[in-house]
């Protein structure tokens, strides 16, 4: 004997039914503020994704030899050599005045050149056409890691870098052993447990 189907339940009608027009304009009203909602709750994870790739190290082991340079701190500064450096564990960061993440993460970065003076030597290297932003930016308080200049952008071409900022970790032998894609908290706990382990407590 063949199921019979349920029938649904009647809905009354209203007493008195509200107009198309009125009906139109609570869905439209509902639609705008869902997709505010939305909008809202997609940024939050955005924004939550951004602290959270900042707040882990999360590097990409590399084992390449590190390219040469030798760029001047500024126009007649003295030049300084990646080579020059051997024996050290050398931070190669690549940064520029107009990228808005890089000034946020250079004062992290001064706060681990402090925290790891003679034991990581920090080179922030931007790649700014004028170096009149640069001495603006840091106004009259030098940074503790060595500034260089890379004009032509020709060091940060030979370490692939086209966006900033990016970081290298380059090891006592010459080779980069770590890249940072993005910005990073230099300051944070996940940094100092990070270089806590690389360079030995």
């Amino acid at each position: 004997m063949p199921r019979q189907r349920a029938t649904p339940a009647a809905v009354p009608s209203p007493a008195h039914p509200t107009p198309a027009p009125v009906k139109i304009a609570f869905a439209l009203i509902a639609l705008l503020l869902l997709g505010g909602a939305v909008g809202l709750k997609v940024r939050e994870v955005l924004r939550y994704l951004e602290f959270s790739t900042e707040a882990e190290m999360d590097p990409l082991p590399l084992s390449l030899p590190a390219p040469e340079f030798s760029l001047p701190a500024g126009p007649g500064g003295a030049p300084v050599a990646l080579s020059g450096l051997r024996g050290q564990h050398v931070l190669v960061h690549f940064w520029a005045t107009w990228c808005p993440p890089c000034r946020d993460e250079l004062r992290e970065l001064e706060y681990l050149t402090r925290r790891l003076r003679g034991r990581l030597q920090v080179l922030a290297i931007t790649v700014d056409d004028e170096w009149g932003e640069v001495s603006r930016f840091f106004g009259d308080q030098a940074p503790t890691f060595v500034a260089l200049w890379d004009r032509g952008r020709r060091a940060a071409s030979s370490y692939g870098t086209q966006k900033f900022p990016e970081t290298f970790l380059i090891d006592p032998q010459g080779r980069i052993v770590a890249k940072f894609i993005g910005p990073r908290d230099w300051n944070g706990a996940a940094a100092l447990d990070y270089f806590g382990r690389v360079l030995g407590r």
